[in-house]
């Protein structure tokens, strides 16, 4: 008997240690250390915490970890170490699906991501700005203060298909086009019109 623990092993008095079989041992600190793999069948869990607070178990059929008491915490504590989250590629093997980059402290999504129907994508601690698609249209909303900037050295403004609309040239023209036609132009001396 160890604390709150029994089992039947040999003790190392040693090392303050309880040894249960060949691989298991329980320290003099009450840890429980094992040199080998664990294995626990389907739907036995691993508790941890008194609660039990964190939950891991497989079902069978589905890996799960759950989360009952405080913050769910998962840290990459090495210096400028990455986070990786893999997923299967689609032929059997594993690809990076987004990657927390320590060293260089940002983001990085490897794979397109989806916002479905009315789900905003938010930029601003206000919410300022915001894109999204309603089922019918496509929408950018400037919702917070200050100004909408849209910054290119050459902007082009295009039908889906590739068709121009609109170009804008920095300190330069800006034209207007009617089904892929130039039809208004921006000069240095005032506007060129083509047609009536």
């Amino acid at each position: 008997l160890i604390g709150s623990y029994s089992a039947t092993g040999n003790y190392n008095t040693s090392l303050g240690s309880y040894q249960i079989g060949g691989t298991t041992v329980i320290d003099s600190s009450r840890n429980l250390l094992n040199l080998e793999s664990i294995s626990l069948a389907d739907s036995k869990q691993l508790n941890i915490g008194s609660g039990p607070d964190l939950i891991q178990y497989h079902n069978g059929s589905n890996s799960f970890i759950q989360n009952f008491t405080g913050g769910l915490y998962i840290d990459q504590a090495l210096d400028n170490g990455n986070m990786i989250f893999r997923n299967d590629n689609g032929s059997g093997g594993l690809t990076a699906y987004m990657t927390i980059e320590g060293g260089l402290e940002r983001v990085s999504f490897n794979k397109r991501t989806i916002h479905h129907d009315n789900v905003l994508a938010v930029f601003g601690s206000d919410q300022d700005l915001q894109i999204y698609h309603n089922g019918t249209d496509s929408f950018i909303d400037d919702a917070g203060s200050g100004d909408l900037r849209i910054r290119s050295n050459f902007l082009k403004i295009e039908k889906y298909t590739g068709e121009t609309m609109a170009t804008f040239n920095d300190d330069n023209s800006v034209a207007l086009y009617f089904n892929n036609s130039k039809k208004f132009e921006t000069t240095t001396s005032g506007i060129d019109i083509t047609g009536t």
